[in-house]
């Protein structure tokens, strides 16, 4: 009985202490500047351009987002403007506290060292960071 109640307590204690890391997570979380920008003229000839910005955003591993520089509201350049926010990465989406219109949910999708966020424009618009 004694040896059986310390395999489950051996057991127990390796799983509490194993950490289960989502490889996407890993590769979001950390601070990333802005770097380039994309706004669509309207005929679909829009292409990234890169920019100077002190913009930048912070995931952090509790789903919060942090923008400092510039809101998450959609795209700014530089801007004494803040913002805060959550992201999930189930939708790919992140959910700003602080824009005027409660739908904004831009998406995001990273590429290596690369982030683009992708806001809700009548015409492409979407920003580009890389990691710091």
């Amino acid at each position: 009985m004694n040896k059986l109640v310390l395999l489950i307590f051996c057991t127990s204690l390796l799983l509490s202490c194993t950490i289960f890391t989502d490889d996407e997570e890993t590769d979001l979380i950390g601070k990333w500047e802005l770097s380039q920008i994309l706004s669509d003229p309207g005929d679909g000839s829009g292409t990234f351009r890169d920019i100077d910005s002190n913009k930048t955003i912070q995931f952090f591993s509790g789903g919060t987002i942090l923008s400092k520089n510039g809101t998450l509201c959609g795209i700014n350049i530089n801007s004494d403007d803040d913002g805060i926010g959550t992201f999930s990465l189930d939708e790919k989406r992140i959910s700003p506290a602080n824009c005027e219109f409660d739908f904004i949910k831009p998406s995001f999708e990273i590429e290596g060292n690369t982030l683009i966020i992708n806001y809700p424009c009548i015409e492409r618009c979407s920003e580009k960071y890389r990691k710091k």
